[in-house]
């Protein structure tokens, strides 16, 4: 019968099961520590890309009022343009009567 240096008492074969068990449970805990870590990284990096996307979102909603904005004024620079047009064609139309 073999004896265990740490433990005389219990037979080496127990020893190495319960070292190999022992083992296996740190493997789990790491394993469970590991994947708890990986979760929390994927969270953290889910959260930053939303963060990214709502920036982006944002921006976009600003343009496109910004372009509406210039859209608007150019098209009322034509109304003018325009106005100014027929104003003219209207007053060299219409001439006041001699005296």
């Amino acid at each position: 019968m073999l004896v265990c240096l740490f433990c005389p008492s219990i037979c080496l074969s127990v020893c190495l099961k319960a070292v190999i068990f022992y083992s296996l449970c740190v493997s789990a805990c790491q394993a469970e520590d590991n994947q708890n870590k990986a979760d929390h990284l994927y969270e953290l990096k889910m959260r930053e890309l939303d963060q990214r996307a709502c920036e982006l979102q944002h921006a976009e909603e600003e343009c496109r009022r910004a372009i509406n904005e210039a859209t608007k004024n150019y098209n009322l620079a034509q109304v003018f343009i325009s106005i100014r047009k027929m104003l003219r064609i209207m007053m060299i139309g219409v001439r006041e009567p001699k005296e």
